[in-house]
């Protein structure tokens, strides 16, 4: 009968580091660039890794854990439960549950009511239509979405960042710019009731940069 090839030494070690370095790397990388950076991070950031996260969790749990021990039913009842607690937890931070415990999305900020506070006044101010935005990257595109124009929105006043603006489109469109502060900055206005906290004010187009032409 054939017999059982022995493990060469140092593969079993060799082994459970590769698990362990696919396994916590990204997911630790991923949380760090969130906490220490302040990144706001997309769901798909992290999540394809999650499932290397369970032979992580078995590896580490070593002896402790024998699959073996655990029943079928009790594996599905577990896998059942841990599925119902992620859909709970999804619906009750969608920006469409009523709940809304995610009040930082962007789909909850009343981009509606804000187009109608800024849309005319702003339009006034640059003489013609918004072409781009420029400011905080929720608030900015959730009013692009609602204006008419859809102008583009230029991230937090950052050119480096937002590729597709260009520097005539910006001298030659005018900017309409919203900041979040505690305080009303110099030479902003304040948004209105329901935005304590927002403020904006327009970059006119200059005379001489051309026709405004949206990218």
């Amino acid at each position: 009968m054939p017999q059982d090839t022995p493990q060469r030494p140092g593969t079993a070690d060799a082994s459970r580091a590769l698990i362990l370095c696919f396994g916590l790397t990204p997911i630790v990388l991923t949380c760090a660039i969130g906490i220490f950076a302040g990144s706001s991070l997309q769901l798909h950031w992290g999540t394809p890794f999650l499932l290397l996260a369970v032979p992580v969790a078995m590896e580490l749990a070593g002896a402790r854990l024998h699959a073996s021990h655990i029943s079928i039913t009790t594996a599905i009842k577990c896998f059942v439960a841990l599925q119902l607690a992620l859909l709970l937890v999804a619906q009750m931070t969608s920006a469409r549950s009523e709940l809304r415990l995610n009040s930082r999305h962007w789909r909850n900020f009343d981009s509606k009511a804000l187009s109608q506070a800024l849309a005319e006044p702003a339009r006034e101010a640059l003489g013609g239509d918004i072409r781009v935005i420029a400011g905080p990257t929720a608030e900015a595109k959730a009013l692009a979405l609602k204006l008419r124009e859809k102008p583009l929105v230029l991230i937090d006043g950052r050119m480096d960042i937002s590729p597709w603006i260009s520097q005539h489109m910006v001298d030659a469109c005018g900017v309409l710019h919203l900041q979040l502060a505690a305080s009303q900055p110099p030479g902003h206005q304040p948004v209105g009731e329901g935005f304590p906290s927002l403020f904006w004010r327009v970059t006119p187009p200059e005379e001489d940069a051309g026709s405004c032409v949206p990218s």
